[in-house]
């Protein structure tokens, strides 16, 4: 079984569960979803094998590895901190939740990719 957290940073509830699967031996990975677009990239494929990849500065993940998957408390996108600009700042926020929300409505009906069973889907 493998697992996968849709969280954010200092989730310390998701970090005890998390510490607890794996002390049962099972694979847990946690997605900090904030963390796009500034320390990771993801990318959505269609075809005869859809999939979804997302990479970060730490690992990589696709969704069709994952047996279940807990949508904890995954956050809106964030700019990078270099971005200093408020106008730009917005528009990535806006951009990264039209975006987010494309992914969340993706991930709760998976278009034929092998999809983890959910716990909170989005």
């Amino acid at each position: 079984m493998r697992v996968l957290i849709l969280t954010r940073a200092q989730d310390e509830h998701a970090a005890y569960i998390r510490a607890g699967l794996v002390n049962r031996g099972i694979e847990v990975d946690c997605w900090f979803t904030s963390d796009f677009p500034s320390r990771q990239s993801q990318t959505v494929s269609f075809g005869i094998q859809p999939s979804l990849k997302i990479t970060t500065d730490l690992s990589e993940y696709d969704l069709r590895d994952y047996t279940m998957a807990w949508y904890r408390r995954p956050n809106a996108p964030n700019a990078n901190y270099a971005v200093i600009d408020r106008r730009d700042r917005e528009y990535v926020h806006r951009a990264g939740m039209l975006y987010q929300g494309g992914l969340d409505l993706l991930l709760s009906k998976p278009f034929g990719m092998r999809s983890p069973v959910w716990i909170n889907a989005p």
